[in-house]
């Protein structure tokens, strides 16, 4: 499978209610099969990153799409994200999530399942 994820976060500057329902840093914008025709938007946006997850299971799927219930205390727009600090993330790919420029098209992250966290509550 293809990600698409945000690199840096999205804010409000002045509500803090409606910037905590924004994209954050680690969030998973889309998810699309493999060899997916991505538009120029979504090539060259620098706060995006196309990572192909080659071992990405549908319970991990689920889980990276899934939103806080609108109930929520200041809900997130993510329950889950992607840890893209993790020290376990190759050097290749930390190459490609700094590159504002989108020289690079794609990052491959096997096993990514180990760098899925909560947000917490």
């Amino acid at each position: 499978m293809e990600l698409i994820v945000r690199v840096v976060d999205k804010v409000h500057p002045t509500d803090p209610v409606k910037n905590a329902q924004l994209t954050k840093r680690g969030d998973v914008i889309a998810i699309r099969p493999d060899g997916w025709n991505w538009g120029t938007q979504e090539l060259s946006n620098p706060e995006w990153r196309i990572i192909h997850a080659p071992d990405l299971a549908q319970q991990d799927e689920d889980q990276l799409l899934e939103s806080d219930p609108p109930a929520a205390v200041a809900g997130r727009k993510r329950t889950y994200q992607l840890n893209l600090d993790h020290p376990g993330i190759p050097p290749a790919v930390q190459t490609v999530l700094a590159d504002n420029k989108r020289q690079n098209k794609l990052a491959k992250i096997p096993n990514i399942r180990s760098l899925i966290n909560s947000k917490g509550p």
